[in-house]
């Protein structure tokens, strides 16, 4: 719904608004990008893999119940955006 309209240029992230579509509640999260821990991920095929360390940012959504508390901690969840909507420059 919403994102900061201004980021401060030593700024890791920025707080955005949403809304949780099961329950339509405007929720507040936060993305940043994540500087203490690299994100290590194969790239190949099962024949020549080799393992790249890649930035990635993460998300912080205190409100939302995506039901991964019920997962073991070093497992990994992977969130994708589907449809942003927004007020872009025409082109």
């Amino acid at each position: 719904m919403s994102v900061q309209k201004e980021l401060d240029p030593t700024a890791q992230g920025f707080v955005f608004r949403f809304v949780d579509q099961t329950k339509g509640d405007v929720l507040d999260g936060y993305i940043f990008s994540e500087t203490i821990r690299a994100f290590v991920s194969a790239k190949g095929t099962s024949k020549r893999t080799e393992w790249k360390e890649t930035s990635f940012l993460q998300i912080v959504l205190p409100s939302l119940a995506l039901g991964i508390d019920q997962r073991h901690w070093y497992l990994r969840t992977f969130i994708t955006l589907d449809y942003g909507m927004g007020k872009f420059p025409a082109k």
